[in-house]
């Protein structure tokens, strides 16, 4: 599934940087799914702490040796996190990635992205589509058939 949609080729593949600094503008408000990657020239490094300092004990980081273990294990591959967003309110990128840069501490999935190092250089990109729900159980079952487990900042479906 994750080949049929062709997510390396999804426009536009912003940094999170660039979607951070825009306030997301480029983000349409429709439902759909999203997906974090890390650009060819980018070495994944996870660190213990967060980009910046995390809030509340739910957002707590992972251990490093347990992110390491799970990327080299799925084949460290440079797609990191697919995510949706099903609500009323769009995709909600601005609240993920404004949750990286600590500024609100309530969007708790993908969190595993902000302690890789230098993750304002990773890329998004994203679809939107009717069924988030459905499409994002689709595409990490996808992955996980492929490579043996959920991409790394992934943790359920």
């Amino acid at each position: 599934m994750i080949t049929q949609i062709g997510w390396e080729k999804l426009e536009p593949a912003l940094t999170v940087k660039e979607l951070y600094r825009s306030g997301c503008v480029e983000v349409p408000e429709g439902q759909g799914v999203y997906f974090v990657s890390a650009p060819p020239e980018l070495t994944v490094i996870f660190h213990s702490q967060f980009l910046t300092p995390a809030k509340g004990p739910r957002s707590w980081p992972y251990p490093v040796e347990m992110l390491e273990d799970k990327y080299t294990a799925q084949g460290r591959q440079r797609l990191l996190y697919i995510g949706k967003a099903g609500g009323r309110r769009g995709l909600r990128l601005q609240q993920y990635i404004r949750h990286g840069y600590g500024e609100v501490g309530n969007h708790l999935g993908g969190r595993a992205v902000w302690q890789i190092q230098d993750c304002e250089k990773l890329l998004i990109s994203w679809m939107t589509c009717p069924n988030p729900e459905q499409l994002e159980h689709q595409l990490l079952q996808s992955f996980q058939s492929h490579w043996g487990g959920y991409p790394v900042a992934n943790w359920k479906s």
